[in-house]
């Protein structure tokens, strides 16, 4: 994962930022330094580092998506392995997701 994150161009940043715009996702604000509506910074991950303590996705971008890879992928397999489908399982990991961080 480490190689992946650490090969982000400036395009993909480009692009992230495009992505997001285009998302249009309530709740993002303003902020001073590398702010979606501006332009894109050139290290994508310097500005998903600056996001972390504020958005849970920019979060697992900064920290190598390690919390993806402990906890919400065992979440999903556990939810697989006990019978329930895969639909099944991805609401029940976002519930639980939704639970242990209700303010990010």
């Amino acid at each position: 994962m480490k190689q992946v994150l650490g090969g982000l161009t400036a395009r993909d940043a480009e692009d992230m930022y495009a992505a997001i715009r285009l998302a249009q996702p309530g709740g993002l604000g303003t902020t001073a330094e590398m702010d979606v509506a501006g332009s894109a910074p050139q290290d994508l991950l310097e500005a998903m580092r600056a996001a972390a303590d504020r958005d849970m996705v920019a979060r697992q971008y900064a920290e190598g998506f390690a919390h993806v890879l402990r906890s919400v992928a065992p979440w999903i397999a556990e939810g697989c392995a006990a019978g329930w489908s895969l639909t099944e399982a991805v609401i029940h990991t976002q519930l639980r997701l939704l639970a242990a961080y209700p303010t990010v």
